[in-house]
Formats: structure tokens, sequence, C-alpha cells
């Protein structure tokens, strides 16, 4: 019985962790190279980590950003300009 209850707990751990990643699709609104963020028209403002090239990400670029919600923050891991 407690192997069920530990399994029971270790999955719903797992599942939470997986909601704090997603993906969004937006045009960008603008760049901010000194903090390295991107805000989206709708308002949406993703940090985009060092060894991730900002160059591609102009403002009106359609993108695509996979994330990850990380201390209050969205933290891009993939960013694809279509």
């Amino acid at each position: 019985m407690r192997r069920l209850i530990t399994l029971v707990i270790v999955s719903l751990l797992a599942v939470a962790t997986l909601a704090w990643a997603g993906q969004i699709e937006g045009k960008v609104k603008s760049v901010d190279q000194s903090d390295r963020t991107v805000t989206l028209e709708d308002g949406t403002r993703i940090v985009v980590p060092q060894g991730m090239d900002l160059n591609q990400l102009r403002e009106g670029a359609e993108i695509t950003v996979s994330y990850e919600e990380k201390d209050g923050q969205n933290q891009a891991t993939n960013v694809q300009v279509k």
C-alpha cells in the first residue's frame, strides 16, 4: 500500500512539473537587448537565455517560443522565427 501511495505522489509531482512548460506563438512587439527580453503583442514577456541569438528577433517577426516558467519568468527553451 505504501508503494502505491508513493507512486501516486511521484506521478502527481511529475504532472505538476510539466504544467510549468508551454509554447506560444505571436508577433514580436519589442526586444530589449540589455535584459534579453522579448515582448509579444499580447503582452507576454519571454526571457531569452545567453547562447540564444537575439539578432533574428525583430519587431514584427512572427515567432513560436517554447518556454519554462522559472523564478516567475517565462524563460525560452527554443525560439523559431516563421
